[in-house]
């Protein structure tokens, strides 16, 4: 019999976006790791005991969240895996099926495909507070998280296409304002200056409140960043944490390295990267950050960046392009 977990609310007594650290450790156990970052909290991690010690397998697992983030001093998602057989969500655990799921939660959710043949594909129920990771090979849960439902913003469609060369959701490279910019996407963000005080970048991975917090549920339909030249946008990058947004003609994060190249031809310009390599297309305005065949020899796009046409990529590109 498996213990409820409530999507967009939590688990017992621990509340997403209300419960603070002190309540958590206090209702799970102060046996796991810890993590903070210049002194403030973000992660609770039951994988590992107090010591550090990786043992997701502990008893006591079967009946916690494997993993709560925490931002501001509050839990405001819980994360879910195999080792936590005893917790379900609406009768869903790990194991059950995609079918099930579907039968339970419908169709209204956002998707975002896997990255590798038979690897896991995300369906995120935003409006339900819930997010289910699927094994394509075999179409059962492995993973799932239950966190703050957004009730207001719900992007999709024509709305989560990014336009190479042009931009996204009305801001428009290099026409739209950088206030324009803020007014589209938010203004919990960190605008740059330079020395004379003009604004050089819009940075959503900061929240305008010294806070490092690119994962929160707002960055997943707008740019990480936003560059800034003259006091108009000419350049948007889409990161990790922008689950929401593809281009328009359908590549985005996970993407083929050959379905690029399908798209687009050969690069016109490669900057070699320490983790990644970006394929420029500087004539179109689009660059794709693209896995390293030694890392993954199924070279998959990890990020990519717009910009105005006919200018200098301006993300990595350095003396050891081609």
């Amino acid at each position: 019999m498996s213990a409820e977990v409530i999507a967009g609310q939590g688990l017992g007594g621990i509340v997403v976006g209300s419960s603070t650290v002190e309540e958590v450790l206090a209702a799970f156990g102060r046996d796991a790791k810890v993590e903070d970052f210049e002194g403030e909290i973000w992660c609770i991690n039951y994988s590992y005991d107090e010591h550090g010690e990786y043992a997701p397998d502990r008893e006591a697992n079967k009946v916690r969240p494997d993993t709560i983030k925490v931002e501001f001093g509050v839990a405001v998602r819980l994360e879910f895996g195999v080792y936590q057989s005893a917790l379900a969500v609406e009768g869903l655990t790990s194991g059950s099926t995609k079918q099930e799921m579907l039968a339970r939660f419908g169709t209204d959710y956002r998707h975002r495909p896997a990255r590798t043949s038979g690897g896991l594909e995300t369906f995120n129920y935003i409006r339900r507070g819930v997010e289910f990771s699927v094994s394509e090979s075999d179409g059962t849960i492995n993973s799932w998280e239950v966190y703050v439902p957004d009730l207001v913003n719900h992007v999709s469609g024509a709305d989560a296409l990014v336009t190479a060369g042009k931009g996204l959701r009305g801001v428009i490279l290099g026409q739209t304002g950088w206030m324009d910019v803020k007014a589209r996407f938010g203004d919990d963000c960190l605008v740059a200056r330079a020395e004379d005080g003009s604004v050089t970048e819009i940075d959503y991975d900061e929240d305008g409140a010294d806070h490092f917090r690119p994962e929160r549920p707002a960055n997943e339909d707008r740019p990480s960043n936003i560059l800034i030249e003259n006091g108009v946008a000419v350049a948007m990058f889409i990161g990790p944490d922008q689950r929401s947004l593809s281009l328009a003609g359908g590549l985005g994060r996970g993407s083929s390295a050959e379905e690029v190249q399908a798209q687009n031809g050969e690069p016109e310009v490669i900057a070699v990267e320490e983790y990644l390599d970006y394929w420029h297309y500087p004539s179109r305005g689009i660059s794709f950050g693209v896995r390293k065949p030694s890392d993954q020899p199924q070279r998959e796009v990890a990020t990519f960046f717009v910009y105005v046409p006919g200018r200098k990529p301006p993300w990595p590109i350095h003396e050891d392009e081609r």
